[in-house]
């Protein structure tokens, strides 16, 4: 088992006044225990504790980063933080959090684990997409081809290696990791993955082609889409950039970049999959 950590920093879901009071309860059964707590400027404010407030960029300085809310907001902590986050922590406010084992039911219960070292370290992949001229784009979900404005389609090619796998007109294309196989990848008909699997996912959305279909591609391989239309793309729904016609994209995975904090006795994938499929939070529904 790793070691306990010594100091924790908690981001919380902005605006919910559910999530800020599932953040006082985190904070104040960490410090029981004697660790070191930091907060996010947001969190801070809300609790006059300025003077232990760590931006996002700081994130890096601590042993364990705490996410009081939703996998949303774990998406924008990532897509805001420095490549080297620590280990997270989710506690689930009232959503879906398919990231997320615990809910805010089991604050003290998930800190006193944790505070034991009776938890363990999952390291998932995640994606990276190169464009000519802008590298470094990052996603834990996917990254999703459309056209240049939301009403129109895109062309693409697809190609595994430089190896030509298919091609055509299409309202969007979606590559997405392992993990992004739960989101929007399966809205859009993909399979859901065991996340003991490491792959990429591709999914066409509504092609004109019966011959497009979604693709589980092997992890040693690097998924190459030329776009043949000036078009858009955006990283887990956050980041969005548009791109010329002809531009090409690589993508491929950074193994073990994600680390998240597994607690025994949290929510089972069987819950979590419910969960998502009746878009119910998992203590809503029978599991």
């Amino acid at each position: 088992m790793p070691s306990p950590p010594s100091s924790v920093w908690i981001k919380v879901k902005a605006g919910s006044e559910e999530a800020l009071s599932t953040a006082r309860r985190v904070l104040r059964a960490f410090k029981k225990y004697g660790i070191t707590v930091y907060v996010d400027p947001f969190l801070a404010s809300s609790l006059g504790m300025k003077d232990k407030a760590l931006r996002e960029d700081m994130a890096s300085s601590v042993d364990m980063a705490v996410v009081v809310g939703g996998d949303g907001t774990l998406l924008r902590l990532f897509h805001t933080a420095p490549e080297d986050l620590p280990p997270i922590l989710g506690v689930n406010c009232n959503r879906i959090g398919f990231l997320f084992d615990y809910d805010w039911r089991f604050v003290e219960e998930l800190v006193a684990k944790v505070a034991e070292g009776n938890f363990s370290i999952e390291k998932r992949s995640i994606g990276k997409a190169s464009v000519k001229g802008i590298n470094g784009y990052r996603f834990i979900n996917e990254v999703l081809f459309g056209g240049k404005m939301n009403y129109k389609m895109t062309k693409v090619e697809v190609y595994l290696d430089d190896e030509y796998l298919y091609g055509g007109r299409m309202d969007g294309l979606i590559v997405a990791t392992t993990t992004g196989s739960s989101a929007h990848a399966l809205s859009a008909g993909g399979p859901l993955i065991d996340p003991k699997l490491d792959v990429l996912v591709i999914v066409p959305l509504t092609p004109f082609s019966p011959i497009l279909k979604t693709m589980v591609v092997s992890p040693t391989r690097s998924v190459r889409v030329r776009v043949l239309k000036d078009s858009s793309i955006v990283f887990d729904g956050i980041v969005s950039l548009y791109i010329p016609k002809g531009s090409t994209i690589d993508i491929g995975l950074i193994p073990g970049a994600l680390k998240l904090v597994k607690v025994p006795g949290g929510h089972n994938l069987n819950c979590k999959l419910k969960s998502r499929l009746l878009d119910l939070p998992p203590w809503s529904i029978e599991c």
